[in-house]
């Protein structure tokens, strides 16, 4: 007698889809329902990539794997980065220009006089020390422009005599 056999050649390959910019939490939830095994790396700051998303995965997009024998590994977006904003007072033009490029941010320079702070340091700043900022963001600081100048009306006043 005649006998059909089936034979299985296993677990249909799926070809991995390009995640970056989706969303890990609705990611990780579908490829879950389809039997993946999802990790998630630590998550790095991104300028481009939102909070939550995802910045790059372990296999590449179109690769084929086994489901079942498949972990997909993720690295996430924790947002752009923040700055918490150090305190100026004192520094020099010099080492303002220093850390405002460093860390990326916008800079406006405005003087006075001060008595109590030397010629070319910084007096004050907006925002305060401690402020959280992102790369961009602008900060205001202003610099001792020396003591103000007497004002030499008397002088003037007893030259006339």
């Amino acid at each position: 007698s005649e006998v059909d056999l089936y034979v299985s050649l296993g677990e249909e390959p799926y070809e991995i889809e390009d995640y970056t910019g989706e969303n890990f939490d609705e990611i990780r939830a579908e490829l879950d329902e389809l039997g993946f095994t999802v990790e998630q790396t630590d998550t790095e700051s991104s300028e481009t990539v939102p909070f939550g998303n995802i910045i790059s995965q372990d296999i590449d997009p179109g690769e084929e794997v086994i489901i079942s024998d498949t972990t997909i590994t993720f690295t996430v977006s924790s947002g752009r980065p923040v700055i918490e904003l150090t305190d100026l007072l004192e520094y020099s033009r010099r080492s303002v220009d220093d850390y405002v490029d460093r860390n990326n941010l916008n800079l406006v320079v405005e003087e006075e006089p001060s008595e109590d702070v030397p010629l070319g340091l910084v007096i004050r700043q907006e925002p305060k020390a401690g402020a959280e900022l992102y790369p961009g963001d602008q900060i205001t600081v202003v610099l001792s422009s020396g003591p103000e100048e007497e004002n030499n009306i008397e002088s003037e006043a007893t030259d006339w005599r």
